[in-house]
């Protein structure tokens, strides 16, 4: 009989040995399990957002794109509030890019764009909005957009840029437009194009 209770004893302590190893086992296996979705979550989530700066940020000058520019747009005009755009054209753009190659002609447009970030208010959208033209919405009336225009163009025109042993100075035309009762923003960026 003792010897029927050892082993019976026996027989339990590999039993809930055997149990409590393959349960540790089991939360061992779900923790690295949770480890890995949480990290492939946030590989995901980044991915997310390089897509979303892909998407709605100009990779050259990192101005918004045209495309998520509408939306400000769009807003300003159902707010019904006055608004100005400024539309900036690099002078010869083509020329310079004819000229001294697009390496050149990409870094007139990022030494543009960079002086045209920092002269306006952090509430305002910058965007380039194609080719050399880099387009301005200011939530303001037309004396104080034209007075930022102003700004703009005598800060680029300070600028020269250099890229490899080339040197070259950069001119812009500006155009500013407010924008009336009735109008569309593309009413409101035609009449800045033409300007």
């Amino acid at each position: 009989m003792n010897n029927y209770i050892n082993k019976y004893m026996h027989f339990n302590f590999f039993y809930y040995y055997n149990c409590s190893l393959a349960f540790m086992l089991q939360i061992f296996a779900s923790i690295l399990f949770a480890i890995e979705i949480r990290f492939m979550q946030m590989n995901l989530e980044q991915e997310n957002i390089k897509l979303g700066e892909i998407a709605n940020y100009d990779p050259l000058t990192h101005l918004m794109n045209r495309r998520s520019m509408k939306p400000y747009l769009e807003q300003a005009v159902r707010s019904q509030e006055s608004f100005c755009v400024i539309m900036a054209d690099i002078d010869n753009f083509k020329r310079v890019n004819d000229t001294h190659g697009h390496a050149m002609g990409d870094e007139v447009l990022i030494a543009v764009a960079d002086v045209i970030r920092k002269a306006v208010r952090e509430g305002d959208s910058v965007c380039r909005w194609g080719g050399e033209e880099i387009l301005v919405l200011l939530k303001t009336r037309k004396e104080t957009a034209v007075q930022v225009a102003d700004r703009i163009c005598r800060d680029i025109s300070g600028t020269n840029v250099f890229y490899g042993n080339l040197n070259i100075s950069v001119t812009v035309t500006l155009g500013v437009a407010q924008s009336h009762l009735g109008d569309t923003y593309q009413n409101v960026i035609e009449r800045a194009d033409e300007k």
